[in-house]
């Protein structure tokens, strides 16, 4: 599988220097910011499974943690806190941290919360794996079009990034019927643009039968294995469709 990622903010050397001896250990890649405008800049231009926020010895610190899970690009993301006698674990976990160590860190402690995290962390690179494809997809957007074909570029559990000159804008929406290679059971649902660049639409699905979802789920879990090898636990909830019977 490709090593997990995990963002350290912190200006504490001693943290800096356990935590990444520690993630290295468990196969986690190590990145440091030394302050919050630079991690947020961090954040917003790469995925990572994991945020460790040093709360009480870094300037903001508490308000970054707070900050985390109202930004869209961090709202599922596994977060660490990091305490040192002002931040009370409750408040740490109120603020949204799956996480919490006190200072001083000690190496077992660390060793202990970071190997019981990474199932956590796998299941979160599982929710936003996109699978690249060259299939075709049936949309209907009754506002501007019947039944059409596009091409699908990449497909996850949210949404699909497809290829199409047909006339669709941000916020159309519509329904979507697709057949996954492989798979007896057509997904269908419905869905609506978030983004597009030429001719290069962002879909995100808005509902989607029940045993649909399940087939997504299934076929994307094995095209993940393929690329990333086996590894549990399974996805464990990827709440952004709505399921319907």
């Amino acid at each position: 599988m490709g090593q997990l990622t995990a963002l350290l903010l912190s200006r504490d050397p001693e943290a800096q220097r356990m935590i990444s001896g520690v993630l290295g250990k468990v196969g986690i890649q190590t990145e440091t910011c030394f302050g919050p405008a630079p991690g947020l800049r961090a954040l917003k231009t790469r995925k990572y499974e994991g945020v460790i926020v040093d709360c009480d010895d870094l300037d903001c610190g508490l308000d970054l943690l707070g900050m985390l899970r109202d930004e869209k690009f961090t709202k599922t993301t596994i977060v660490f806190a990091l305490i040192n006698g002002t931040t009370s674990m409750h408040d740490a976990f109120g603020l949204g941290a799956n996480f919490v160590l006190e200072k001083p860190l000690m190496n077992d402690r660390v060793m202990r919360c970071f190997r019981a995290a990474q199932g956590l962390m796998i299941g979160e690179r599982r929710r936003y794996f996109r699978y690249e494809v060259d299939m075709p997809v049936n949309l209907v957007f009754p506002k501007l079009f019947g039944n059409a074909t596009a091409r699908v570029h990449d497909v996850s559990l949210g949404g699909m990034m497809i290829r199409t000159t047909l006339g669709l804008t941000p916020t159309s929406e519509g329904t979507f019927s697709l057949a996954l290679p492989g798979s007896s059971r057509v997904v269908s649902g419905s869905c609506h643009v978030v983004w597009k660049s030429g001719d290069s639409v962002g879909l995100n699905f808005t509902e989607i039968s029940r045993p649909g979802y399940a087939e997504l789920e299934r076929w994307l879990s094995e095209r993940f294995a393929e690329v990333h090898g086996t590894v549990d636990p399974i996805i464990p909830d990827a709440p952004d469709p709505i399921l319907v019977n």
